[in-house]
């Protein structure tokens, strides 16, 4: 049988030096955590000593939450309404997301309800608040354990929300003064007005505890009177 030539044997190239393999950028380096060397952001720092204590006087060391517990259980942990930072970059941004109106005392529990289990019915009942919207934690109503329907305050204290903010969506609720009511002074209302892009609709009615109508046919938000002293 002919048998085709065999080819011929490739001499093997040499290799030479092994190039030395670099470490990556940033390793070794305790401050980065991922590669490239850029660290991983940090998380939005806590709430102060005081607005946990004003906190806590609120609640009285038991969950406002109460979906789980019935509000009988200790505050183990301080659910966030709108999420950590969302107020923004910097420190007006950490002050609006560790506000006293933006926290919650709960139980572990409950904390989990709202946080993961039933995310869509905490955003009905007020407990967590959409970070994208136009409302502020103190103009958004929340049920709470012990008070029922309620807005907070940025100094721990509550008030009872107006009916017709409690809704199958709730509607925000905008305090203005008592020169605001009287003289249509410019102040929070015009404020708000121009937060929710109905500043220059051309005019608008309202009452006291009642939906603000506007030209455009939108009814944004609820106004009342900014009470001197919530409780």
């Amino acid at each position: 049988m002919k048998r085709s030539p065999m080819p011929p044997r490739r001499q093997q190239m040499s290799r030479g030096k092994s190039p030395e393999r670099k470490a990556p950028i940033g390793a070794g380096d305790p401050n980065s955590g991922r590669r490239g060397g850029k660290a991983k952001a940090s998380r939005p720092a806590g709430p102060s000593t005081a607005v946990v204590a004003a906190v806590r006087r609120r609640s009285g060391g038991l969950c406002e939450v109460g979906l789980e517990c019935g509000g009988i259980a200790a505050a183990a942990e301080r659910a966030h309404r709108m999420a950590k930072g969302a107020g923004g970059p910097g420190s007006k941004g950490r002050a609006a997301s560790n506000s006293a109106s933006n926290l919650l005392d709960a139980c572990r529990r409950d904390h989990d309800r709202i946080d993961r289990a039933k995310v869509t019915d905490a955003y009905v009942w007020g407990y967590k608040i959409h970070r994208h919207g136009l409302a502020r934690p103190h103009e958004v109503p929340v049920l709470h354990a012990g008070y029922g329907w309620v807005l907070l305050d940025d100094h721990g204290g509550w008030r009872s929300a107006p009916a017709e903010a409690v809704t199958d969506t709730l509607l925000p609720v905008v305090q203005i003064t008592l020169a605001e009511y009287e003289h249509d002074a410019a102040g929070e209302l015009i404020r708000a007005l121009h937060r929710y892009g109905h500043l220059d609709c051309g005019g608008r009615s309202w009452d006291l505890d009642e939906v603000l109508r506007c030209a455009c046919g939108a009814a944004p938000f609820v106004v009342t009177l900014l009470e001197a002293e919530c409780r």
